[in-house]
């Protein structure tokens, strides 16, 4: 397994974004859709004798006046699924939307199957689209076992009933950040101002920026012009970890405080006085690396998570043994950023 690093290269932590890169506009999102319907047509990989399956089919052959008695029916070909869809802001009436199919039951595969006619609700119980269609299951690669138990249809609902929003009409619009800044949200609003040349843009807190209709324009175009604007953003600097890959993902001026860690046949040292060490490899950055007696320490100058990565990569250090120490150095408190593990 290879460490793979991912060093972000800036001179300073401010840069320029776009509006639209980094919030949304309150009101204008996506809406999740969910439903439980019935497949059929499976050979013999449906529910195994569930009285919840055969019940559901029974209700939905007496909707087409097919009176059965559900005891009688065999489950070994339907199944009951859960369905999800995204409903994106703005769908009309006629819009088709891509859904998630996926077994509730014990049914072993939904390969082959017809999702029978699905109303799709949201959280307000009200149906927005109606699905239906042939079931796709993703083929995996050659020697993968597949998933059979979850598929989809592409443009297999349509939407019904529309959202309304009346944005056109309205006066004012939310501006909301994707991460919360106090500085980001002051930057924002004195870039909108200094755009239009007036006091249209408030912060009301540290997510979210009030702002009004300019008057010589509608606001759709408003907002067009609005979310293509250049802000100076200030980017909170973290590491990433992923620890079943050993992927490390760190701003390149993130720096380490003086600490000793030691870990198996590795010492790292990090101190602002010289080290005396008799064999030793430079690898700049500040690094020194003794493979003699595997210690790894700092001359003068605070060293980078690049840094200390590329010297313990030198060291001959594991993916798992680099993403521990620097978890180590953060329990210590020599690293003042976050660090995020997936």
């Amino acid at each position: 397994m290879k460490i793979i690093l991912i060093y972000i290269f800036m001179l300073i932590n401010l840069f320029s974004v776009k509006i639209e890169e980094v919030s949304n506009f309150v009101g204008i999102r996506d809406n999740q859709l969910i439903g439980y319907g019935i497949v059929v047509g499976l050979s013999d990989t449906g529910d195994s004798g569930s009285d919840m399956t055969k019940k559901s089919l029974s209700n939905i052959l007496a909707m087409s006046n097919v009176k059965i008695d559900a005891n009688k029916l065999s489950s070994g070909n339907i199944a009951s699924v859960i369905i999800t869809a995204t409903l994106p802001a703005f769908a009309r009436q006629g819009d088709k939307l891509d859904i998630t199919i996926s077994s509730i039951g014990d049914s072993s595969s939904l390969k082959g199957g017809t999702l029978l006619l699905t109303p799709l609700k949201g959280v307000d119980k009200h149906i927005y689209a109606l699905a239906q269609g042939a079931i796709n299951i993703p083929t995996g690669k050659e020697g993968e076992k597949n998933h059979l138990t979850t598929g989809g249809i592409l443009g297999g609902a349509i939407v019904e009933k529309e959202i309304g929003n009346r944005l056109s009409s309205k006066k004012t619009i939310n501006i909301s950040l994707k991460k919360g800044s106090f500085a980001n949200a002051m930057n924002i609003e004195k870039a909108i101002n200094a755009k239009f040349g007036e006091i249209i843009a408030i912060a009301k807190d540290s997510k979210t920026i009030s702002v009004k209709r300019y008057k010589e324009y509608g606001m759709i175009e408003f907002l067009s012009i609005l979310e293509k604007i250049d802000v100076k953003y200030v980017k909170k600097e973290k590491i990433i970890i992923d620890e079943k890959t050993g992927t490390i993902i760190a701003g390149i001026e993130v720096k380490v405080d003086p600490v000793m860690i030691t870990h198996g046949d590795l010492i790292v040292k990090i101190s602002p006085q010289v080290i005396p060490v008799s064999v030793k490899e430079d690898i700049g950055g500040g690094m020194v690396v003794n493979k003699e007696n595997g210690t790894i320490h700092t001359e003068k100058r605070r060293p980078s998570i690049a840094n200390i990565a590329r010297a313990l990569q030198k060291m001959g250090a594991t993916p798992k043994d680099i993403v521990s120490i620097v978890i180590a150095m953060k329990k210590a408190g020599a690293i003042s950023v976050d660090i995020e593990i997936l």
